[in-house]
């Protein structure tokens, strides 16, 4: 692996530390909505998934909180995998003993363009198990949707992803050796897709998905046995899209979204909404408003929500504004950034990239993730699939960092 210095681009200083933006690679782009793709190592390793094309999973790894970073874009080029010919979308989770989690989509030669599940695993995040393909549902050669992952108390292995309308769930109880038959978890056939997916310190799990504008929020028990479903945003006029899931610092949900209405006039509202479990499962939950926009000409939009070990919610999410009818140029679409102490009171949002002056493309998929061991009482990472000015070259990844000072006030 070679070194990777980042170049620096925009530095913002702001009273809360300094924010860059970094090309860590070139031309790689990165993953999805809903999905996390950064993992911190027990050894302090900050692990990175992306795949380039021709689509091949690759990794990048910093030693020491973003400042340089390794890169491998194709990290099972060690392995003949005859049924995997292009794989895409990782997502990566990490379990009490350390160990690397992945899941990811690919196809071979025979089932394009049809998508299956695959799984690996690595002990350090660096040398990885040969991919296994996760038995597809009911042995149909037909589109499995963006997996994402998660790891339980005893190490439990947790998959989650769409096919043809529903959710299914893919377990292991042992770390990833062995797979249970895959569970069907919603039975609507309504297009249940992007979800986002966390596992709280006893081992339930929780899914957070949207179906034709509402969003649900589903509790699972019992390893992924036993599940409740909720309904917690929607209406006829206003929908709920592009969920991140997150726990608080008492191992209650929080789920962000963006709320829109595609009307004319009055009916057009496009905005970024939280919706946070206060006490039981069956009570109403809070719901705070962190943007909001009343035009066809700007939008708010795919959130990324994380939150710090004393409770400080942090989001990620983006602000797009219609600039021409150029169709690479139409919509300038930025990452921006607010946090808060309360859930109330949330700061300006800070502007991380900046498009709209012709340096970048679009900004897209922001994925936010928490440093503990930063300095400080911590910073954040954002990774996001940031574009050329023309579009046309493939996406690079992109991240910006931040460290908070420790008299940080809202």
């Amino acid at each position: 692996m070679s070194q990777i210095t980042g170049k620096k681009q925009n530095i913002i200083e702001t009273r809360d530390g300094a924010t860059g933006d970094y090309a860590f690679t070139d031309k790689y782009p990165v993953s999805v909505s809903g999905q996390r793709k950064t993992v911190l190592h027990k050894s302090g390793l900050l692990i990175t998934a992306f795949y380039t094309k021709p689509a091949k999973i690759g990794l990048a790894y910093s030693k020491d909180n973003g400042e340089t970073w390794e890169v491998r874009p194709d990290i099972f080029a060690g392995f003949a995998i005859p049924g995997m010919q292009n794989a895409f979308n990782p997502a990566l989770a990490t379990d009490r003993d350390g160990v690397v989690h992945m899941a990811f989509r690919a196809f071979g030669p025979d089932t394009a363009p049809y998508a299956f599940i695959w799984y690996a695993k690595s002990k350090d995040g660096v040398e990885w198990s040969k991919p296994m393909l996760l038995p597809p549902v009911n042995g149909q050669n037909f589109y499995h949707g963006y997996p994402v992952i998660g790891s339980g108390p005893k190490n439990e292995v947790y998959i989650a992803f769409d096919f043809t309308g529903d959710l299914y769930l893919a377990r292991s109880l042992d770390g990833g050796k062995q797979w249970a038959p895959l569970k069907q978890i919603t039975q609507y056939g309504n297009e249940d897709t992007r979800p986002s997916m966390v596992v709280d310190k006893d081992g339930v799990i929780y899914l957070a998905y949207s179906t034709y504008g509402y969003l649900y929020c589903l509790k699972g028990q019992g390893q992924g046995e036993n599940w409740q479903r909720r309904k917690i945003f929607g209406s006829e006029r206003v929908g709920g899209h592009y969920p991140s899931i997150a726990l608080d610092n008492k191992q209650k949900p929080v789920i962000a979204y963006r709320a829109f209405s595609g009307g004319l006039g009055p009916d057009v509202y496009r905005g970024i909404h939280i919706h946070r479990q206060v006490n039981d499962w069956t009570n109403a939950w809070n719901e705070y408003v962190i943007d909001t926009v009343y035009t066809t000409t700007m939008d708010a939009h795919t959130p990324s929500l994380a939150i710090t070990r004393e409770g400080m919610a942090q989001l990620t999410y983006i602000r797009s504004i219609e600039q021409n009818s150029v169709p690479w140029q139409k919509w300038a679409k930025d990452i921006v950034f607010s946090q808060s102490k309360n859930w109330v009171d949330w700061t300006a949002f800070q502007q991380i990239t900046e498009s709209h002056d012709g340096q970048f493309g679009p900004q897209v998929w922001p994925n936010l993730y928490w440093q503990p061991n930063a300095p400080a009482k911590g910073g954040f990472l954002v990774v996001w699939d940031g574009k050329d000015e023309k579009a046309e070259l493939p996406s690079q990844p992109w991240f910006a960092r931040s460290f908070c000072t420790p008299d940080f006030k809202v």
